[in-house]
């Protein structure tokens, strides 16, 4: 599994087999459509990096590592911009 971060329009980080899946998601889940900004806007990071981001983000709804690593590892969406909540 790869890492995609997108910063705009919208933040999120994707778990996904490749940058086409990682887009396809994005675009189906979260940004309806804005498919050509994506193109320059999505990055692969390192699985340890999506991990700390994904770990620091969500520290105060997990109270352990297991369910912390657990939900890494399961999410089909890691992290979303807060103003999409």
């Amino acid at each position: 599994m790869r890492y995609y971060e997108i910063r705009d329009p919208y933040y999120a980080l994707i778990p996904a087999k490749c940058k086409d899946d990682a887009i396809s998601l994005y675009v189906e889940e979260i940004a309806d459509g804005e498919y050509e900004e994506l193109k320059t806007n999505i990055k692969q990071i390192a699985e340890i990096e999506a991990f700390i981001k994904f770990a620091n983000a969500l520290k105060d709804e997990f109270k352990t590592i297991g369910k912390t690593i657990d939900e890494f590892y399961h999410a089909h969406i890691l992290l979303i911009d807060g103003s999409l909540r």
